[in-house]
């Protein structure tokens, strides 16, 4: 399986939407304190692209990248926001040693955002290192997971359920997230429908969190922004805050998008628009999504209760959708 970063972010309008939700979150996380407090640190890949967004619309200035790939390495180097930004070889299972480390590195920074972005399905050693993370933070602090909750990477789909004497493809995708996530697994899943991933997920992180604070006196831990999409592969997101004695800061509690519970998933599911299409939907974008299907001349996906589901989501999150040019940089 190829990994995530691999496939350019011009054909994933879904993550760049989630990338996006992500980066408002975290300036809204970030404004207690100031965003010149926080290092930011992330797996950045060979184009850094959300070092550049939190550095260029948040003013975080303390940014930091960890990657095995050497070549990675080499072009981030080139591919930095700023020159300050810091960009090791490092295994993600090594940052929790090295939080403590980073605010060393940076003047004036006392608290972190991290975020651990994975995109194979080995997710109890994904959620045991993000565990590890979130026992090493303070109050203030983000904390951000992405986890790949494909179907086709849990079985159910075709017979395999009946070739293993499982009553239903559901109690053979449950057996199967059971055995991958370990302790992580919320164990009154009985069945799993194909469609219900990402809540499973959403439980192992609540745990993850559950078992970290046991580790982290004084701090809970706190779903901000819980999402799901679709680009190629359904992904699952979770972003958390560690709250102090008085819980999550105003700004947090009145977003908009904010998780009201653990359970709380955001289905990101916008339809791929020209500009000429999206600019005539925001047109009547005060519409529901039946009345702007028949306001339109096309479909804006296979069929219309499929474009009346992404025409919803693009209704809520309409401000983030991209709309991609080319240009040539000589």
């Amino acid at each position: 399986m190829s990994g995530g970063g691999s496939v350019w972010y011009q054909m994933r309008p879904n993550k760049f939407v989630d990338r996006s939700l992500f980066v408002e979150c975290l300036g809204i996380s970030v404004s207690a304190v100031g965003a010149h407090k926080y290092v930011y640190a992330s797996m950045g890949a060979s184009h850094l692209v959300d070092h550049h967004a939190v550095y260029q619309r948040l003013g975080i200035r303390s940014l930091f990248s960890f990657d095995q790939n050497q070549i990675s390495l080499e072009r981030q180097l080139v591919n930095r926001p700023i020159d300050t930004c810091i960009c090791q070889k490092m295994d993600s299972k090594e940052l929790p040693d090295h939080l403590s480390t980073l605010l060393d590195l940076f003047d004036d920074a006392s608290n972190v955002a991290v975020w651990l972005d994975y995109t194979s399905a080995e997710r109890f050693q994904q959620l045991s290192e993000f565990e590890n993370v979130l026992g090493e933070c303070a109050p203030g602090d983000v904390c951000r997971i992405t986890m790949n909750s494909d179907v086709r990477n849990i079985g159910g789909l075709g017979d395999r359920w009946k070739r293993d004497k499982f009553k239903s493809p559901g109690a053979f995708r449950a057996d199967r997230l059971r055995t991958g996530l370990g302790h992580y697994f919320e164990s009154s899943f009985k069945e799993v429908e194909e469609d219900a991933i990402p809540i499973v997920l959403a439980h192992a992180v609540r745990i993850a969190c559950s078992r970290a604070e046991l580790r982290c006196q004084g701090v809970t831990f706190i779903p901000v922004l819980i999402t799901t999409y679709k680009d190629g592969q359904r992904m699952f997101t979770a972003t958390v805050y560690a709250a102090g004695e008085g819980g999550a800061p105003p700004p947090i509690r009145s977003w908009e998008y904010l998780a009201s519970d653990w359970l709380d998933v955001l289905d990101i599911d916008v339809p791929e628009l020209s500009t000429r299409e999206k600019i005539l939907i925001d047109n009547v974008l005060s519409q529901d999504a039946a009345h702007i299907l028949q306001h339109l001349s096309f479909v804006p996906a296979n069929d219309e209760i499929i474009a009346a589901r992404s025409l919803e989501s693009y209704k809520k999150l309409h401000r983030f959708v991209p709309a991609f040019y080319h240009i040539d940089v000589r």
